[in-house]
């Protein structure tokens, strides 16, 4: 159904209205009306099933969607398990099964992993994103499409070009993929 003439293209900023559930109903994700998700489709700010399915829709279009694990948070890797030595955890930090974590890999990089299971002697982190392997459900909005920026313009000679920075992602949407598990731990 065509709602307005505008349409998300490859390269465009968008801001929707998602909910995600996964196929037994449960919903993981659901951006509050005030709050939208706001992505630029190419940019890889989300799962590729969802920007695959915002490009092409119309301003105002709702549609259903279902994404596989692999254009979701990708399929469950054995290899981003990890056992460690029990040792490594500080004595005073509290380890629960099922429990999420921040571990801190030399350099600052902080990864995020599940508690899968512990005892005296070695603790075993899975890596995983936690909707790993799972076929994601979306309901999304199209609420906008916000204007293009103008190409850059040249640099006058004499000065230096300006980085553009990265905008961290919003609090609350979850909708980024987990990076690759460290080699090396540091608890904080």
């Amino acid at each position: 159904m065509q709602q307005g003439q505008a349409r998300a293209q490859y390269g465009d900023q968008v801001r929707i209205l998602v909910i995600g559930t996964l196929k037994n109903g449960k919903i993981f994700e659901q951006t509050p009306q005030d709050k939208p998700l706001e992505f630029t489709i190419g940019n890889h700010e989300v799962i590729k099933g969802l920007e695959m399915a915002v490009q092409g829709m119309f301003l105002g279009e709702v549609k259903n969607v279902e994404i596989n694990a692999s254009a979701g948070f990708g399929i469950k890797k054995s290899e981003h398990v990890q056992a460690m030595p029990r040792n490594m955890v500080p004595k005073d930090f509290k380890i629960e099964k099922g429990k999420r974590i921040a571990v801190q890999k030399e350099g600052g990089i902080s990864f995020q992993a599940t508690v899968l299971d512990f005892d005296n002697e070695q603790i075993t982190l899975d890596f995983n994103h936690p909707l790993a392997g799972e076929d994601l459900i979306f309901q999304i909005k199209l609420i906008a499409i916000l204007p293009k920026q103008p190409p850059h313009s040249p640099i006058p000679q004499g000065q230096q070009p300006q980085r553009q920075q990265r905008q961290p992602p919003q609090q609350g949407h979850n909708m980024g993929s987990n990076p690759h598990p460290p080699n090396q731990q540091n608890w904080q």
